[in-house]
């Protein structure tokens, strides 16, 4: 079987706890890139930054959770917390998009879907259109999101979780069962490639974190040869 969460992560460490590890620590570096993305170009703060605020927040409070649950073998909790890291992902990519960000900035302080909001080539921010483009700089980004999406709504992963075992055509049986830490077995290699999906995701977040601080650079650049300044 191929591995749903293939990416191209820049570091993949070899063990289980050696990539969980490593996912703790990229806290440290998201909270340094964000320090520096808001610091920059003096310090203006801009929609952007607020969003970016939010969602390094975010990616801190769900590594811990499915760092948690991933040692623990709850795929059925852990994974859906992958889906929402790629979603803070897309929410921070629209940023980049829209040269107006303030409809977005409300909508999402309200907690309203952005999927009404069009960029100015005419595409609605729906989360199809997201993680498609996203893709095209990152081509595993839409498969892991489409597995991932399959264990927040009630699918197969969901339905057959408390399946044990199945007999053969002939025997039609099918054994279950269900109470905490019953159900099939969460094993190693699966739970380290999952965690291989979200390095790669917090990956992502991090280059557009950086995206966001070299754009805030070149903006303020601009403004002070616009004013004839050095």
């Amino acid at each position: 079987m191929p591995n749903p969460f293939a990416t191209k992560s820049h570091y993949s460490p070899n063990t289980l706890e050696a990539a969980i590890r490593h996912l703790q620590n990229s806290a440290d570096v998201q909270i340094q890139l964000a320090h520096r993305a808001v610091g920059a170009d003096e310090g203006r703060l801009f929609p952007d930054d607020l969003v970016l605020i939010g969602t390094v927040q975010r990616s801190l409070d769900l590594i811990d959770a499915f760092t948690l649950l991933t040692e623990r073998g709850n795929a059925t909790a852990a994974i859906p917390l992958l889906r929402l890291q790629l979603d803070s992902c897309m929410r921070f990519f629209a940023c980049s998009l829209l040269p107006n960000k303030s409809e977005l900035l409300t909508k999402l302080l309200n907690g309203e879907p952005i999927k009404k909001i069009r960029t100015p080539d005419g595409n609605y921010l729906t989360d199809a259109f997201l993680h498609k483009k996203l893709s095209e700089v990152y081509p595993w980004f839409s498969h892991v999101y489409e597995f991932a999406c399959r264990f927040v709504h009630l699918s197969t992963p969901g339905m057959v979780s408390g399946v044990t075992s199945v007999g053969s055509a002939q025997d039609r049986t099918v054994q279950f069962h269900i109470g905490p830490g019953a159900g099939r077995k969460w094993l190693e290699h699966e739970r380290k490639e999952a965690v291989d999906a979200f390095i790669g995701a917090t990956e992502v977040l991090c280059s557009l974190i950086g995206a966001w601080e070299v754009a805030k650079k070149q903006g303020a650049s601009r403004r002070a040869q616009e004013k004839g300044e050095p």
